[in-house]
Formats: structure tokens, sequence, C-alpha cells
């Protein structure tokens, strides 16, 4: 555990406790950071991982064959969790729904070995 104080921790602090003392920055004027064109170029990554990813599954689901889960593992050959993320991925709306459904880094190996075989 961290605390963070201003002064030097007093002599009876518990030694267990990890003290890290800041520096008084009440007088410094610090400048605002735009962060919209960063935000503006996340979100047109995200969008287009997720089109990508929809245009790629959608080439390996049989004809007249369901947008589900089930059908996408099934079709790719994987688990049905990686089934389920890829369908929310795909199919998810706004960037932070996708954000969050995205496999890990194994998970993402195993989606693009898939798509490869497939």
């Amino acid at each position: 555990m961290f605390v963070a104080t201003r002064e030097s921790p007093p002599a009876s602090a518990p030694r267990s406790l990890r003290w890290v003392t800041m520096a008084d920055t009440s007088h410094t004027q610090t400048s605002s950071l735009d962060f919209r064109p960063i935000l503006r170029d996340l979100t047109d990554s995200v969008l287009e991982v997720r089109r990508t990813l929809r245009d790629a599954i959608l080439a390996v689901l049989p004809p007249g064959a369901e947008f589900t889960s089930r059908q996408i593992a099934d079709a790719l050959g994987l688990d049905k969790t990686s089934g389920w993320r890829c369908l929310r991925v795909a199919t998810i709306a706004d960037v932070a729904g996708i954000l969050g459904s995205l496999p890990r880094g194994r998970g993402w190996s195993k989606i693009l070995d898939a798509l490869e075989r497939a």
C-alpha cells in the first residue's frame, strides 16, 4: 500500500507502508492536453477492426448460416468463448463495448490462425 503525503512520514509510521513524498504543485499551472485527435484515431481504428473482423467472419460462414457465436465458433474451429468474443466485437456499436470484448493476446492468435485456415 502506498500513502502519498506532502511531508516526510512521521517517525511513528508503520514500516509496512510505502511513503511517497509529493512535491507541492498548487502554485504551478498545467496546460490542458487535447485528447480529441487521439480519441478520433482510436475510434477509427477500433471501428476498422470491427468491420474487418465482421467481413472476415461473413466470408467464412456457410451461406444461410445465422450470425451467432456457435456458428462462428463452429465455422472457425474455435471454442465457444472465442466465438462469443468474435460475435461481440463484430456486432457491438460502441467503441467502449468493442474494447471490452476484444480477445486478449493468445485469444487473438487463435482467432487469426483460424481465419487464415478457413
